[in-house]
């Protein structure tokens, strides 16, 4: 059986981007699609046979989670998002777009 998860990364920061997907290959995934930020994700999405989406966002804006609720309006999938920092609303704003994990306090090696 064939576990491995293929990967849409959006990360503006391109080292924790790159140790991120050296993670992720070690555990038998695979990056297909980096991008720098979400505004051609829903186009990346419709064009990848992607299986996740992980966003990693020091501080998300409305522009991330409006781009992350058209991706669920039109070929859905589970998305992960990191965050540095975090208030209720930016919460309710991940919830409302659809994110299924959201996890504040960053990306650190020890996580993965």
């Amino acid at each position: 059986m064939n576990t491995a998860l293929k990967i849409i990364l959006v990360d503006e920061n391109t080292g924790r981007s790159a140790m991120l997907r050296r993670a992720l290959q070690d555990k038998g995934h695979e990056v297909i699609c980096r991008m720098e930020n979400s505004s051609n994700l829903q186009d990346s999405n419709e064009m990848t046979h992607a299986d996740v989406v992980i966003v990693n966002a020091d501080i998300p804006d409305n522009e991330v989670f409006a781009n992350l609720t058209d991706v669920n309006k039109t070929k859905p999938k589970p998305i992960v998002m990191f965050t540095e920092e975090s208030n209720s609303e930016m919460a309710s704003s991940a919830i409302k777009s659809g994110v299924n994990a959201y996890i504040v306090d960053g990306l650190e090696e020890n996580r993965y």
